[in-house]
């Protein structure tokens, strides 16, 4: 009776097949255990790999140095960073893109997949040096998506850095915030509350029956650090 909105979606549910298992010593007893503590402490929801690039996970590295204005490194990380797990022929590509950006003349036989490549080599072919605004050229969905992968890639380093430190994930610790969940698709509202400590009957409650949970920021420009 809803329309369907991004975020509708809380999983999948699928089955894994293991093969060649056989030599492996007390593996139904160990895949037990592990079943056990994921249904009893969780996972924790960490950006998955497809949020910084499959086959180049390099889009964070891109956002980075653009807030840190190395805007020459960036397009170098863009275009001549070489990764093994790429097709051959776009490996092919960037090592001519590398004798590109040398002579600054276009080119005609780089695969067409590598499109934003062609576009900024085509710009620093007219405009030596000028890093920042062939950064510009490129669409705003591109620059927002590197900044974005950025500031998911500090997300997962918080949180690996919060397991690490031993705090639990379900049971909030002093400074945490804890946001209400709505009733209709579990969606987090705009509701915080900051822990210090004790908890009311009612959020305690609504952290009971998934109706609330522990949130970490997305660091950005409005970001309080202390």
């Amino acid at each position: 009776k809803h329309p369907v909105k991004v975020g509708d979606n809380w999983g999948n549910h699928f089955s894994i097949t293991i093969r060649n298992i056989e030599f492996y010593r007390n593996l139904s007893k160990n895949l037990e255990i592990i079943k056990r503590d994921l249904n009893k402490y969780g996972f924790p929801n960490y950006y998955g790999l497809q949020r910084f690039g499959i086959y180049r996970p390099n889009s964070h590295l891109i956002g980075k140095y653009i807030l840190q204005k190395k805007y020459k490194e960036a397009i170098e990380e863009f275009l001549m960073r070489i990764y093994p797990i790429e097709e051959i022929k776009n490996i092919g590509g960037r090592k001519e893109i590398s004798e590109c950006i040398e002579r600054l003349n276009s080119f005609d036989e780089i695969p067409k997949k590598l499109e934003f490549e062609k576009k900024i080599i085509d710009y620093l072919a007219e405009n030596r040096d000028d890093y920042f605004g062939c950064l510009l050229s490129l669409s705003k969905g591109i620059l927002n998506l590197v900044i974005s992968a950025y500031q998911s890639y500090l997300f997962n380093k918080a949180l690996s850095e919060r397991i690490r430190l031993g705090y639990p994930l379900f049971k909030p610790v002093k400074g945490d915030l804890i946001g209400i969940l709505d009733d209709e698709m579990g969606h987090l509202t705009k509701i915080r509350y900051l822990y210090y400590g004790y908890i009311k009957k009612p959020l305690k409650k609504a952290l009971k029956i998934e109706r609330a949970a522990i949130v970490s920021p997305i660091i950005g420009y409005d970001s309080e650090l202390n």
